[in-house]
């Protein structure tokens, strides 16, 4: 099976990312909703008073993982670990963002009119990936450390 294929599989069948920033030698974590698109990029939508928000502006570096639902009596690990950069999107990268997010997670098409007004308090952000590191024992049970770079 092609490495891209699956990634793109495991990211159609869950919606929920861990991200964690550091500044400072002060790592943080936290678990965001996503969408993403065609070259893998993830958008996600939080407070810019937000720890994780505040560190991005500092230090834009960031790393995340994405675990595929297993459930037991299952043993093979299976989960996806990226590295990559992040910013807070403006303008038509907002637009953009908030097309994926808004049909991927089936959010009210009103949510970018709500974020620009100020109702809604979140912003739109974005994770270019650099590199993922899949661990899949299932698909790949002799070597389940598999990377791929973007």
């Amino acid at each position: 099976m092609k490495l891209k294929k699956l990634i793109g599989d495991y990211l159609k069948s869950t919606r929920m990312m861990q991200i964690a920033t550091t500044v400072n030698n002060k790592p943080w974590n936290c678990t965001v909703y996503y969408a993403y698109d065609g070259d893998f990029n993830f958008y996600w939508i939080s407070k810019p008073t937000s720890r994780h928000s505040k560190d991005i502006i500092k230090n834009p570096n960031i790393a995340g993982v994405i675990v595929y639902d297993q459930q037991p009596p299952q043993k093979a690990v299976r989960g996806l670990q990226f590295e990559g950069t992040a910013k807070l999107l403006t303008g038509k990268e907002e637009e953009t963002a908030s097309r994926f997010y808004i049909e991927q997670l089936n959010r009210e098409k009103a949510l970018l009119e709500d974020i620009r007004s100020g109702e809604n308090p979140h912003k739109f952000y974005r994770i270019k990936p650099s590199k993922f590191v899949l661990f899949d024992k299932v698909n790949f049970p002799d070597n389940e450390r598999q990377e791929y770079k973007l």
